[in-house]
């Protein structure tokens, strides 16, 4: 990924926060048939600087679990078009602001039962806001459950932030784009103004 420095962000904590909010990556793996991608959700192991999941036994990319390949799993915060009329700055041209994370290492498959059940009610308990109910729910499921997917696990070998929010960009340009953003009729321009104001790149005067 192209980071200019105005825009990396390499605290190891910023970053994995980062993938617990935005849990639903897309991870990219290449093989004999070219590329393929699968889009799921991950759960991070802090501690053990481990990213774990699971996907549908009959998808293609299992084989890339079973033979332990490299993959690149990107996870996506908020992201809109900036138009070049909010800038202060005459000159300038249209853009798109976003924040991602880029993790890349080789996949690892989950061969204990046990192991899968803990990565299914570990996601369960950190994305469902009625955590108690789903578990009791899913846990009737589970044995048919079981025998349709496969878990993994993600070492991290790399990981790579970047926020490009407008941070090489004058104060008032920067407030010029909060403003646009803020006003949009589109709720991804409304979310990316709110996640301006949360990492202090501008003060917001005005609700979002």
């Amino acid at each position: 990924m192209y980071v200019p420095s105005a825009f990396a962000f390499e605290e190891k904590e910023h970053q994995y926060d980062f993938i617990d909010r935005f849990g639903f990556a897309t991870v990219v793996a290449h093989g004999e048939t070219g590329l393929e991608a699968s889009h799921l959700p991950l759960m991070l192991d802090r501690e053990r600087g481990v990213l774990f999941g699971h996907m549908a036994r009959m998808n293609p990319m299992v084989a890339h679990i079973d033979a332990g390949s490299e993959v690149l799993a990107i996870f996506h915060g908020p992201h809109a078009y900036i138009s070049p009329v909010w800038y202060h700055s005459d000159a300038m041209v249209p853009t798109w602001n976003y924040s991602v994370v880029h993790v890349s290492g080789r996949l690892r498959r989950h061969n204990e039962p046990a192991e899968m059940v803990d990565s299914l009610h570990r996601l369960i308990r950190h994305f469902d806001r009625d955590a108690e109910q789903a578990l009791v729910k899913s846990n009737r499921m589970l044995p048919g459950l079981l025998n349709g997917i496969v878990g993994f696990e993600l070492p991290i070998t790399q990981i790579t932030g970047k926020h490009k929010l407008g941070q090489n960009r004058a104060a008032a340009d920067r407030v010029g784009l909060f403003m646009g953003l803020s006003q949009a009729a589109e709720p991804e321009g409304r979310a990316l103004a709110a996640w301006m104001t949360e990492l202090g790149l501008v003060e917001s005067k005005e609700p979002v």
